[in-house]
């Protein structure tokens, strides 16, 4: 998945280095809907931490362990998702994603979700998807519902978002299921 059309006329993209003013911009247009869900916001202050940001997320990819993605319209930045963590000894890899608030409601999320999975299991091999996510956080837990996760666990004030501790709810599809439904 290097880059295709997810769904309608949205793209998706590897991410690479070019792409840091865009995804610059994306966080500041969307800074107040993703504050309080997605922790690395809050440490986003200009240019020059986008460009850190994603220089780590590119090692993280070239070592096997991540695989990052864009979503575009057009030339616009619209979201980003990802498999953060992938563990490919334990064969387990956490999902996540994160769209422009004005996307919301279109089966972009849901497509990507939908193509993500499907590749973690059949081209990496794993045997279990997880999502992680605030406790608060129901549009999250609404997507691992309906995709058939099942609520593994609740950590107690584990993740820190914005400068505040919360708890966060782990999320499990194991392979077996997935073929199942």
């Amino acid at each position: 998945m290097l880059e295709e059309v997810l769904i309608d006329d949205i793209t998706i993209k590897m991410i690479d280095m070019k792409q840091a003013g865009e995804m610059y911009d994306f966080v500041k247009r969307n800074r107040e809907f993703f504050i309080n869900w997605i922790p690395f916001i809050s440490k986003i202050h200009n240019l020059n931490d986008m460009n850190t940001f994603i220089r780590k997320n590119l090692e993280k990819y070239i070592d096997g362990f991540g695989l990052f993605y864009t979503l575009w319209d057009n030339d616009k930045m619209i979201g980003y998702v990802l498999a953060p963590n992938i563990d490919p000894i334990a064969k387990w890899a956490e999902i996540g994603y994160m769209i422009d608030e004005k996307y919301i409601g279109r089966g972009i999320i849901k497509a990507f979700s939908k193509k993500i999975i499907k590749y973690l299991f059949d081209s990496y091999g794993m045997n279990k998807v997880v999502i992680c996510c605030a406790e608060e956080n129901k549009g999250s837990r609404g997507l691992a519902e309906k995709f058939g996760f099942k609520l593994e666990g609740k950590l107690r004030q584990d993740i820190v978002i914005n400068g505040t501790v919360r708890n966060s709810l782990h999320y499990g599809l194991l392979k077996e299921e997935y073929e199942n439904n």
